[in-house]
Formats: C-alpha cells, structure tokens, sequence
C-alpha cells in the first residue's frame, strides 16, 4: 500500500521493528500472491485511526487511500486483532519490569453504542452486556485498568461484571501486577480491604486527605509495619 502520509510511514517503521522483535508473520500464508494488505499495515493503519482520533473506518479508508475495496480492508483490519493483543501483552510485560511500589486498579465504562440501539445491537453481540454505573445504565463492556504512582499502565481486562465494578476481575488485574497490600482501590472494588490500604499509605500522598471521608481523615498517621 503506497501513501504520502508521513506518520504512517513512522508507525508503519515501529510496527515492522515490533513485529521482527517478536517475531509475527507479516503474512497469513507465506507462499503465493503477496497480500495487498500485510498484517504490518493493516496493524499500522489501526494505530493510525486511534492516534489521530479518525471517527470512522471508512473515512481511515479514505484517507490512506487503500487499494482495495473497503469490505476487504475491513475484513484486514479485523484479522489484526491476534497480532495486537500479542503486541499489548508484551509492553504491558516490558512496563511492568520497573514498575513502582503503589499501584492503582479501576474501572470504565465502555459503551459500544447508544442506549436506544442496545437492543438491536449486533457488532458487539455475545460480548458486550447491559450494564450500570454512576453515570446510569450502558450497553457494553467495562475496562478494568491497573497503573503505577507514575502513570504507567500495567494490566487491563475488559469485562461485562455488573456487580460492585467487578470486584472480581480487580482481585485478577490486581494480582497480575505484585503484591495484593499495594494496590489501591475504589470502595466498590475492595470494600474490605480498601480503606485499610488508603490509611496505610495516605502519609506518601496527600491528596488522598480529600478523597477519604471526614472520619478517616482524622486517623492518626501510623509508619509502615
């Protein structure tokens, strides 16, 4: 696929040194007609429609003016998936080698599309689900996301628990990530055992004084066991 544009030609550079880093095929079937489509620039392209916040499939098809049908290029798009799970693993595994001692877990809203249409829904069947939070009722999936005191992002699991934020997949995210006494979380995901963690290290970040509640913030400060 041949195209002018000069970010695509950078990530389309990142993706080739991830690829041979972790060694994917480029194409599905090595011998034969070479794909007018290689898993590299269907991968690229996906990158592209995120980075540069591109609302449809259709107007990413317009623009890197691929030579191919746009069914066809969708069908290329949606094979990419195995191949960019596989890419998120192994950063989320490359982050998680330096991570820093506190560790947060929540949890999103994911909707895949508006309330009115839930019902008629058929892109996302069989994987997303009705679901509610703080903001009311969605259809779709929940991402629960585990990062470090600096913003790096360690896990992530996208779910359809509706009960408590999904208290159970935070004790999955969570466990991937270190020990369980360092990982802070919402009152719906560890209501046990949440505060308790906020108390023990609240002296090493104060603007937690204004997230807990008025009794809490009076504890007395204690060092750690």
């Amino acid at each position: 696929m041949e195209t002018s544009l000069t970010i695509f030609h950078n990530l389309k550079t990142i993706v080739t040194q991830i690829f041979s880093s972790l060694k994917l095929k480029d194409r599905d079937y090595p011998k034969g007609r070479k794909p007018i489509l290689t898993n590299t620039e269907a991968v690229t392209c996906v990158i592209l429609k995120q980075r540069q916040n591109i609302a449809t499939k259709k107007s990413l098809w317009e623009i890197v003016e691929a030579p191919l049908s746009y069914n066809r290029f969708v069908v290329a798009l949606n094979r990419t998936t195995t191949y960019l799970a596989r890419i998120i693993t192994a950063i989320l595994q490359w982050l998680g080698q330096d991570a820093r001692l506190l560790k947060f877990t929540d949890s999103t809203d994911v909707p895949v599309c508006l309330n009115k249409n839930g019902k008629s829904h058929r892109t996302m069947e069989g994987l997303a689900a009705w679901s509610k939070t703080g903001k009311g009722w969605f259809y779709g999936l929940k991402l629960h996301l585990t990062s470090d005191v600096s913003g790096k992002v360690l896990a992530l699991k996208l779910t359809t628990d509706v009960a408590h934020g999904g208290a159970s997949e935070h004790e999955k995210v969570s466990h991937r990530v270190g020990d369980r006494p360092r990982s802070f979380a919402d009152a719906g995901r560890d209501s046990l055992s949440g505060p308790k963690i906020a108390l023990r290290f609240r002296h090493f970040l104060p603007p937690f004084d204004r997230w807990l509640p008025d009794p809490l913030s009076r504890v007395h400060r204690r060092p750690l066991a």
